[in-house]
């Protein structure tokens, strides 16, 4: 029997000892429905203000992204193999992501669709920004294109980036793969973020950078013989 079970019998007996205070029971005992409505609701309360933020975030205009340029070049490492990494917010979903402030109102927005808008480029909302490197982590305008969904997976799978059965992880990764890897390991990209962009399990990243895998490959860029 609960607690508040017990109370309840003791005071139906005629007991005169003093009730205890519904506040000094467990939280979990789930007998006290009150506590645990309030609980809910909190809870609820809580959703519903994050999904509130959340609306906001998403809805960031071409207008407040070319006034917040800042923002974007502070967080972007242009590497010297074309890619630009980038370095700010990051979301397991979408990849990178822009965050900003503006005019009193929270901005969010793909890294790679705020670098089109910032080079000039009109998106339509139903347009896919899709890369065509295979640095999941690049917003160069140079490796961007405009598609659908279907262009978007077609592009995927061109460069061995979707699932496959066979192999460790969620995906394959070549030897280019790897060396882009072992670079942005050592520019201090977490093992976290590279395994979300490549679609592989972090075990896959742990052993690159342990070099317990691809000991053979040279983060190195090769340079001319000439």
């Amino acid at each position: 029997m609960s607690v508040y079970w017990q109370l309840k019998s003791a005071k139906r007996n005629g007991d005169d000892r003093p009730t205890r205070s519904p506040h000094s029971v467990p939280p979990n005992d789930l007998a006290l429905p009150h506590l645990w409505v309030s609980e809910r609701l909190q809870a609820q309360a809580l959703r519903a203000r994050r999904g509130a933020a959340v609306s906001n975030y998403v809805s960031a205009s071409p207008a407040a992204v070319r006034a917040r340029s800042d923002y974007f070049w502070a967080r972007v490492d242009q590497a010297q193999d074309g890619c630009w990494r980038w370095m700010g917010s990051w979301d397991d979903k979408h990849g990178p992501q822009m965050q900003f402030a503006h005019a009193g109102v929270k901005h969010r927005l793909p890294a790679t669709r705020a670098s089109l808008i910032l080079h000039g480029v009109e998106l339509d909302p139903d347009d896919v920004v899709y890369r065509t490197c295979r640095n999941g982590l690049c917003v160069s305008p140079e490796h961007l294109r405009i598609g659908d969904h279907e262009d978007n997976v077609a592009q995927r799978v061109a460069l061995g980036r979707s699932a496959h059965g066979e192999g460790n992880g969620r995906a394959k990764l070549t030897e280019e793969d790897v060396t882009q890897i072992k670079r942005q390991l050592l520019r201090g990209v977490t093992r976290t973020e590279l395994a979300a962009a490549y679609g592989v399990d972090s075990r896959a990243i742990w052993g690159i950078d342990a070099g317990r895998t691809w000991k053979h490959v040279d983060p190195a860029p090769k340079r001319s013989t000439r």
